[in-house]
């Protein structure tokens, strides 16, 4: 879910996405910085596994201070609510 918001993000930018395995580097490292949490999940023989982030902090605080990169590319729809305003003022997707 989270690469395909990504791709979305770059897709609306008009940029050219990373690698799934190069967004998969970068969870890791937000795992490290204490960022996410993300756990190992098996869904059986043919479904291979999987690992399940979460944001490891307050959302509010994370956009708050993300709003410089924000008011330049924009947001996506599922964080409007924490946005100044109700993100009136930002291009959403």
């Amino acid at each position: 879910m989270v690469y395909q918001r990504y791709k979305e993000l770059c897709e609306f930018q008009g940029q050219e996405p990373r690698t799934a395995r190069r967004m998969r580097s970068f969870l890791s490292d937000f795992e490290n910085l204490s960022l996410t949490l993300s756990e190992m999940e098996h869904r059986g023989q043919d479904s291979g596994t999987y690992r399940q982030h979460e944001l490891n902090r307050n959302i509010a605080t994370v956009v708050d201070a993300l709003q410089t990169i924000i008011s330049e590319f924009g947001a996506h729809q599922s964080i409007i609510e924490y946005l100044p305003d109700a993100g009136e003022e930002f291009a959403t997707m």
